[in-house]
Formats: structure tokens, sequence, C-alpha cells
């Protein structure tokens, strides 16, 4: 009996200790699942159809491979450095080009220069509205009400039409 005991509570203390915060040199990303914001988001905002694109995902197409970040957020052949990340999750939906839609959370190293990397994402976001003028289908009320939060250890956007307060928001209270 006292050895059964003994080996649960063993057993609880590792579930605990695995369960606590990590106080290692990365930053941001040790409580916060980006994955689990960004979808959250898209559930409680009634978000579909897009695609996501993550970290935590190794399948391609599934995660921001150099491809995709020149693609996305590249600027004249430069792009965000992905070193700087521990952690992102981002979704992007293209299939209505007359609605673009998008959002995500990244989380940086400490000592990561955010104010650059979050450079890219807002170049993505200005190219979308200037491109929009020749396409007066396109409705950029997502686009140019975008919001963009920077901090020290993490980044999050949201350019999603009659979203973008109530998505702030949402990120405001679960990434921190």
């Amino acid at each position: 009996m006292k050895k059964a005991f003994l080996l649960i509570l063993s057993a609880a203390i590792v579930l605990l200790s695995a369960c606590s915060p990590d106080t290692g040199a990365e930053s941001g990303s040790a409580a916060v699942d980006p994955d689990t914001v960004v979808h959250g988001a898209a559930g409680e905002f009634g978000v579909s159809g897009g695609r996501y694109y993550s970290s935590a995902n190794n399948t391609p197409g599934g995660y921001l491979d150099e491809d995709l970040l020149l693609s996305f957020y590249g600027d004249m052949g430069e792009v965000p450095d992905m070193e700087a990340v521990t952690a992102y999750c981002v979704y992007i939906d293209d299939a209505d080009p007359t609605a673009p839609a998008e959002f995500g959370v990244f989380f940086l190293k400490d000592g990561a220069d955010a104010e650059e990397f979050a450079s890219f994402i807002k170049a993505r976001i200005n190219a979308m509205i200037e491109n929009a003028v020749n396409y007066p289908s396109i409705n950029t009320e997502g686009l140019t009400t975008a919001v963009f939060e920077v901090t020290d250890e993490c980044i999050y956007y949201t350019a999603v039409i009659g979203h973008n307060a109530d998505i702030a928001a949402y990120f405001e209270e679960n990434v921190k």
C-alpha cells in the first residue's frame, strides 16, 4: 500500500513539474500555446475556410518554410528572421479574394528585435491595401483597421473584416 501511494505521489509530482511554467532562457511561449490561441480565436469569431501555419506542425505546407515566408512576409527578397521566433501560429484565409482575413501570434526569443519582425507583417498588410486599389471589389476594411500589438516577447496581429477589435481583445486576454 505504501509503495502504491509513493508511486502515485511521484507521478503527481512529475505531472505538476511538467505543467509548471518554464523558467529557461526562452520567454513568452512557455505558458501559452499559440496554436490554441489562434484556433480559439477562429472558433470564437466564426472564422473558417483558411489555412493554419504553425511552428508545431512539421508537415510540409503546415509551417512557414522559406518559400511561404517569402510569399507572405517577404520584402524585396528579405524575410523575417524565424530564428528569433520560439513559437507561432498564423491563420490566413485567401479563399475569397474580395475579403482577405488573417491573424497570428508569434512568440520571440529574449533579445529579438520585435519591431523589425513586426515590420514584415505590417508591410504585408500595407501591400495588400495598395494592391486592392486596382481591384475595387476587394473589401479592405479588415486590412485598413488591422491591429498590431508588439511587445518584447510577443507579436500578434489581426486583419479580419468586422472582427479586428474583438480578436485583438481575445489575443490580449489569452496571450499574456
